[in-house]
C-alpha cells in the first residue's frame, strides 16, 4: 500500500512538473534527477569520472550557444566547465548516501572521514568571508558569488568528496590511481602532438593540441605542465603496487611495471618540455622531496646511477635558460612583476582583510597603464599575491594552516619509527607528498588555485596518505593493492 502511495504521488508530482514547467527543463530535470540517484548507488564510478576529467577545464559547457535553450529559464544561464558541473551532482549524490546511511556514518565518522581537515578550511573560510566586509556595495554581489564559487566550492565538491569515498572503498584505490595516471598520460600525449605539430610562437615547447575547435587542456602550456607534475608521481606507487601483486601471484604480466616505468618519466619530460618555469620549480621541489624519502643516505649513489638523466636535464636547462630571452617569457615576467607591485601596494593600504574577495579582477581592469601595457588582465600569477590582495594576512595565514595541516598529515609516517621501517608505507608517503608538493608548488606562480586542478590531485595524495596510516606496524601498506 506504501508503495503505490509513493508512486501515485510521484506520478502527480510528475505530472504538476510537466504542465507547469517548460518542457526541456522538465525533461532536464529528470535527468538529472536519474544521474543524482545513479551515481548515489555507484559512488566510486562517479569518483572515477570526476578524476578523469579533472584537468579539463576547457571542456565548458554553455547552453547559451545552443538556439534551442535560449527560450529556457535557468539552462540558458549555465556556462562552467564540465567539471564543475558534474561534481555539483556528484556532490548531490554523495549527500544523498550519507544522508541514507547517517547511522552508519556516525559510527564510522573517523573512518569516513566525510569533512577532511574542516578545522584548517574553516579558518580559510571564515578569512574569505570577513574579507567582504571590505567590498564596495558596488562590487558585492559579484564577489558573494566568487565566494559562493569558486572560494567554497572547491572544498566541497573537489576536496571532501573524493577523500570519503576513497575512504568507503580502499580495496578499489587503485582503480582511481590508474584513472588518475591515465589523464595525466593522455594529456601528455597531446603535448607530444602539440611540440610536434603545433603552431610555435619565440620556440617550439610541449602544449596542448586542439582538434576540432576543441582544447579540453585549454590553449596554455601551463595548464598541461600542472597536470603532469601532479599525475607522473603515482607512477612510482603503481609500480610498487604492481611488483608486490606479482610477488603474490595476482598479476601475471611483468610488463606492466615496464611500462609504467616509462610512460611516469614521459609525464615527467613533457612537464619539462613546456619550458613553463613554475613547471620546472615543481619538478625540482619533487626530485629534492624523491631524494629525502625514499633515497636518504644514499643520495650520491643514486646520482650515479642517474648520471645520464641528469646530463640530458643540464642540456634542458641551458635551453630554458635561453627561451628566458624571448619576448613572451619576457612579457610574462614583467607581467608578473607589475601585479605583484600592484598587489603588494593594496595589501600596505588594508594589511589585515585585504581589499575583499573577488576583487582583483576588477581592480586590473580599472588600472588603465596596465591594460595598455598587457592588455585584457588574468587572475593573480600565484596564490599569495592573490591572497595579500584580497584577503590579507587573515586569508594568507588561513591557507598556510590549510596547506600546512595537509602537508603535516601526508608527511607524518616519515618520523614514524613504525612507518619509516615499512618500504612500502614510505613509498605511499612519498608518493602522497610528491603529488601535493607538485600541485602547491605549482599553485605559487599559476591561477587555477581555486579549481579541480589543485584540490583533486590534493584529495587523491590525502586519500593515500590515509590509507598508508591505516596499515599497521611492520605490516604490508600497499595503498590499496
Amino acid at each position: 500500500m506504501k508503495r503505490f502511495i509513493r508512486l501515485a504521488l510521484g506520478i502527480i508530482f510528475a505530472a504538476a512538473v510537466a504542465a507547469l514547467v517548460h518542457p526541456l527543463l522538465s525533461l532536464s530535470i529528470v535527468f538529472l534527477a536519474a544521474a543524482v540517484w545513479f551515481l548515489a548507488r555507484n559512488l566510486l564510478f562517479g569518483l572515477l569520472v570526476l578524476v578523469f576529467f579533472f584537468p579539463y577545464l576547457g571542456l565548458v559547457i554553455d547552453f547559451s550557444a545552443f538556439e534551442i535553450f535560449k527560450d529556457v529559464p535557468y539552462l540558458k544561464s549555465i556556462n562552467a566547465p564540465f567539471v564543475d558541473l558534474y561534481g555539483l551532482l556528484l556532490f548531490a549524490a554523495w549527500g544523498i548516501n550519507i544522508a541514507g546511511n547517517w547511522k552508519l556514518e556516525i559510527r564510522n565518522w573517523r573512518l569516513a572521514r566525510p569533512l577532511p581537515h574542516w578545522r584548517s578550511y574553516l579558518l580559510f573560510w571564515l578569512s574569505g568571508l570577513l574579507s567582504l566586509l571590505k567590498v564596495p556595495a558596488i562590487q558585492f554581489n559579484a564577489s558573494f558569488k566568487y565566494f559562493a564559487r569558486p572560494f567554497t566550492f572547491f572544498y566541497l565538491v573537489f576536496f571532501i568528496v573524493p577523500v570519503s569515498i576513497i575512504a568507503r572503498h580502499k580495496d578499489k584505490i587503485d582503480r582511481v590511481l590508474l584513472v588518475f595516471f591515465a589523464t595525466g598520460l593522455i594529456a601528455a600525449l597531446d603535448g607530444l602532438l602539440g611540440l610536434v605539430l603545433g603552431a610555435h610562437g619565440d620556440f617550439p615547447r610541449a602544449r596542448p593540441f586542439g582538434a576540432f575547435g576543441l582544447n579540453p587542456l585549454g590553449a596554455n602550456h601551463n595548464l598541461l605542465a600542472e597536470t603532469l607534475v601532479a599525475t607522473a608521481p603515482v607512477g612510482l606507487l603503481l609500480m610498487q603496487n604492481a611488483k608486490l601483486k606479482i610477488k603474490t601471484g595476482e598479476l601475471q604480466s611483468k610488463n606492466f611495471t615496464f611500462y609504467i616505468l616509462h610512460f611516469t618519466f614521459l609525464q615527467w619530460a613533457v612537464a619539462l618540455l613546456t619550458f613553463s618555469r613554475s613547471a620546472w620549480i615543481a619538478v625540482l621541489i619533487q626530485a629534492m622531496c624523491y631524494l629525502a624519502v625514499m633515497h636518504r643516505g644514499r643520495v650520491r649513489a643514486f646520482l650515479k646511477e642517474a648520471t645520464p638523466a641528469l646530463i640530458l636535464f643540464a642540456a634542458m636547462t641551458l635551453t630554458l635558460a635561453a627561451t628566458t630571452f624571448t619576448e613572451a617569457v619576457r612579457g610574462s615576467t614583467l607581467s608578473r612583476l607589475d601585479q605583484a607591485r600592484i598587489a603588494t601596494f593594496y595589501f600596505s593600504r588594508s594589511p589585515i582583510l585585504g581589499q575583499g574577495i573577488g576583487t582583483f579582477i576588477p581592480t586590473l581592469w580599472q588600472t588603465k597603464a596596465f591594460l595598455l601595457e598587457y592588455g585584457e588582465p588574468l587572475d593573480a600569477h600565484g596564490i599569495i599575491f592573490k591572497l595579500m590582495f584580497e584577503q590579507g594576512l587573515l586569508g594568507l595565514a588561513g591557507f598556510i594552516i590549510l596547506i600546512g595541516s595537509i602537508l603535516y598529515y601526508i608527511a607524518k609516517p616519515l618520523w614514524s619509527k613504525s612507518a619509516m621501517l615499512n618500504a612500502e608505507t614510505r613509498m605511499a608517503t612519498g608518493v602522497a607528498l610528491l603529488i601535493a608538493l607538485g600541485a602547491i608548488s605549482y599553485q605559487l606562480f599559476n591561477t587555477t588555485y581555486y579549481t579541480s586542478k589543485l584540490w583533486v590531485p590534493l584529495a587523491i595524495a590525502v586519500a593515500i596518505g590515509q590509507l598508508g596510516k591505516s596499515s599497521k606496524s611492520g605490516e604490508s601498506s600497499k595503498a590499496g593493492t
